[in-house]
């Protein structure tokens, strides 16, 4: 199990939480991740292309593991083992139910399509 607390991986532009009861999320909004930067090449952390370091999104691709394996889709209604293009409130309300499950507890899945932010200005 990883260690309770913030973690960073080089070149994804993003972040990794751990929490108490061993749920991990995966927020990520650089370069090829599913989020409004997903074709920006400027953002692209690999080889010798030109990349931005300050990488900013209005939205996020988001994963969710649990002792080693993908559990995104038990607590997301999704099709993948990662969701995209997921807007800052829904991370926000994905965080605070991770934060609060309990192991065994039976998980009502959060619908993205309601009350979803969208990237379009």
């Amino acid at each position: 199990m990883r260690d309770i607390g913030f973690d960073m991986r080089e070149k994804w532009w993003g972040h990794w939480m751990t929490f108490e009861n061993g749920l991990t999320i995966s927020i990520q909004f650089g370069w090829g991740m599913y989020c409004e930067n997903y074709d920006n090449v400027l953002k692209r952390p690999f080889g010798d292309e030109p990349h931005d370091p300050n990488c900013r999104s209005k939205d996020a691709e988001i994963a969710i593991m649990y002792k080693g394996d993908m559990v995104t889709r038990k607590f997301i209604d999704c099709y993948d083992d990662v969701a995209g293009r997921v807007g800052i409130n829904k991370v926000a309300d994905i965080i605070y139910k991770l934060k609060n499950w309990t192991p065994g507890k039976r998980v009502v899945r959060i619908n993205l399509k309601e009350k979803n932010e969208t990237t379009k200005n």
